[in-house]
């Protein structure tokens, strides 16, 4: 597989192995890294399901979640595609590390998925969404060019939809 590319970040596709596991075990269960989502931070026994419902959407919609790690390596966070049933499209989408927040990753690493997503997936439209209130993934949505859709409840909460020309 064709990785996406960008100037700070290195992405490997996320598996179901052990490493995997125990670092997204570390990100998704910290309250912070999760305080934007509606469910909030997940528990140790959701990251398995968590991985089996992104690697199903990879076998199935060609969808790949990746790990991304920074210029030092260090894992910052997971980031890529999957099929949202909500709005019946594929969606992108990203959770950082608080400790990376601020820095440009999201928009750096939104912008490699978008043109990876130019290349790899034949979706005419991605989407991306969150909630009302949270202003500096609306401006990382708008920054990479993804255009306003409509307001619109997901996940039980007042969201903003952004599509993407692909």
């Amino acid at each position: 597989m064709i990785l996406p590319k960008s100037s700070r970040c290195t992405f490997e596709l996320l598996e179901n192995i052990d490493r995997h596991k125990q670092l997204l075990e570390d990100l998704d269960t910290n309250p912070k890294n999760r305080e934007f989502f509606p469910d909030g931070a997940l528990s140790k026994e959701d990251i398995p399901k968590l991985i089996e419902r992104f690697t199903n959407s990879y076998k199935n919609y060609k969808t790949p979640v990746f790990m991304i790690f920074n210029e030092s390596k260090e894992f910052i966070g997971r980031a890529g595609f999957s099929y949202c049933k909500e709005i019946e499209e594929i969606e992108v989408g990203y959770v950082l590390d608080y400790k990376s927040w601020g820095k440009g990753y999201a928009t750096e690493i939104l912008e490699a998925l978008l043109s990876w997503a130019h290349v790899n997936l034949s979706n005419k439209k991605i989407y991306a969404f969150t909630g009302v209130d949270h202003l500096a993934s609306i401006k990382v949505m708008q920054k990479v060019g993804m255009k306003f859709v409509e307001n619109k409840n997901l996940k039980g909460i007042e969201c903003v939809l952004y599509e993407y020309e692909n």
